[in-house]
């Protein structure tokens, strides 16, 4: 699972015709015939850290991170999350999440071990892996990218849940000292957008060339809409003025016999339930959300 920050569906060439050669490497994975876009797809919770126990925990956050992760236990707060249920109920040999910032950063170290992930890559952890100085808030995309391939390559035993966030599109969008320019350049939101698509780019390529690509899905999603501001409203919309929009949620399946596209209304405490069914995996859990697919 790649957790794309801040990316609402509007900044891409797949959901927006104006912008299509913003996104190439977003753009592949959707001309390849076993991917699904799903549309209609908003974020549940804002920022980051309670983004992602939204998606993973299907949880919509009445508190904030500091105070789940003074509990130490997410289920002292009765939360079942999909690290742990891939790994009771399917059989799942091995899970990860990498972040490009200090793993302390926002609890995020404790809060994803509490879900049941075996290993977190935070600034610290990926500096014994990485040869050159972070050169962004933390690691760039382009620096994470290979070192989150060579994680999998060499820890992974299948099956496997893989889980990385970007991070150049985090405002102020400049912060990537290896970013790429998009045309001219004046935009600081689609240069970082068209950088962190670039690093993804790179990565579907090799995905698709390695043995993974027979046998294991992949997903491209926003962790939440991105935030508003000038610079994206002068993208976007004059009027952009919402913390809560659609995102970015592509998957590709081997041998997917799904819809292409699916425009069910949804959020992302439905996130999880869609992955679980997916895979047919049926446990006792106390989401608030439900799978896409479900009638």
């Amino acid at each position: 699972i790649i957790f794309l920050e801040s990316f609402s569906s509007q900044l891409t060439g797949v959901y927006n015709e104006q912008l299509k050669d913003v996104t190439p490497g977003l753009n592949k994975m959707v001309a390849d015939k076993n991917k699904i876009i799903f549309k209609n797809y908003f974020n549940a919770s804002t920022p980051t850290v309670t983004g992602l126990l939204a998606q993973l925990c299907s949880f919509l956050p009445p508190t904030g991170h500091n105070e789940i992760d003074q509990e130490k236990r997410l289920q002292k707060v009765h939360l079942s999350c999909l690290p742990e249920i891939l790994e009771k109920h399917g059989g799942y040999q091995y899970s990860t999440y990498v972040t490009a910032v200090s793993k302390n950063f926002a609890n995020k170290g404790s809060i994803f071990q509490s879900m049941g992930t075996d290993e977190v890559y935070g600034t610290e952890e990926l500096s014994k892996l990485i040869i050159e100085k972070p050169l962004s808030w933390g690691y760039s995309d382009h620096q994470l990218f290979p070192v989150f391939w060579k994680i999998i390559n060499t820890k992974a035993r299948e099956p496997f849940l893989a889980m990385l966030s970007t991070v150049d599109t985090h405002p102020p969008f400049n912060l990537a000292k290896d970013g790429l320019i998009y045309k001219d350049g004046k935009s600081v939101v689609l240069n970082a957008v068209y950088s962190t698509d670039n690093a993804f780019s790179k990565f579907w390529d090799k995905f698709k060339d390695s043995q993974y690509y027979q046998n294991t899905i992949l997903i491209a999603v926003a962790d939440h809409a991105i935030f508003p501001g000038q610079a994206v409203k002068e993208v976007l919309d004059n009027n952009y003025n919402t913390y809560y929009n659609e995102n970015v949620f592509l998957m590709y399946i081997p041998d997917n016999i799904l819809a292409k596209k699916v425009s069910i209304y949804s959020s992302s405490i439905d996130f999880s339930p869609t992955i679980l069914q997916l895979l047919n995996i049926n446990s006792a859990n106390v989401f608030d959300g439900h799978s896409i697919f479900d009638d």
